[in-house]
């Protein structure tokens, strides 16, 4: 892997030092996030055709070999998940779809096009979280609908707000 690590010794009387960077082959420009021990960046994710933060788990040398590979799986099975991912979405959505008038939610496919991917996480071996929103600004915008996929099957949805 052509990947390069760059560390900033620190600088000033602070000692603050600019965050950990990698140029990943196939990811891009990544951050390192020591607090969750995470590679952070945003990707063209192709299933959608938009940019989609991602956070791997890895170590200070990079995102685990294992990580990528998950992500590279799950990107190639996403849209077999699509209609179970918008099953799962409307369940957990239901309930608020009322309230917030959302007439164009009546079914889980109508409900899949309101929402957007926001982050793919990256959380173990097969383990993957899901992050979505509303797309439609001024609705609920900091709805955050969950998604626990492991070896490619919903296991759990929760909803953050």
């Amino acid at each position: 892997m052509n990947s390069t690590v760059r560390w900033h010794k620190p600088v000033g009387i602070f000692r603050r030092s600019k965050p950990l960077t990698l140029g990943h082959p196939s990811l891009g420009q990544l951050q390192w996030d020591g607090t969750i021990r995470t590679w952070d960046g945003s990707v063209l994710f192709m299933p959608i055709g938009a940019d989609v933060s991602i956070n791997l788990y890895g170590s200070e040398t990079g995102p685990d070999a294992a990580a990528v590979h998950a992500l590279q799986e799950f990107t190639a099975i996403f849209e077999s998940l699509v209609p179970k991912l918008a099953e799962a979405l409307y369940s957990l959505f239901q309930p608020y779809i009322e309230a917030l008038s959302l007439r164009d939610a009546e079914a889980p496919a109508q409900l899949w096009h309101l929402v957007r991917l926001d982050m793919i996480a990256v959380v173990g071996p097969g383990h993957i979280e899901l992050v979505f929103g509303l797309a439609q600004e001024g609705v609920w915008d900091d709805a955050m609908l969950n998604v626990q996929i492991k070896q490619g099957v919903i296991v759990k949805t929760w909803l953050d707000d």
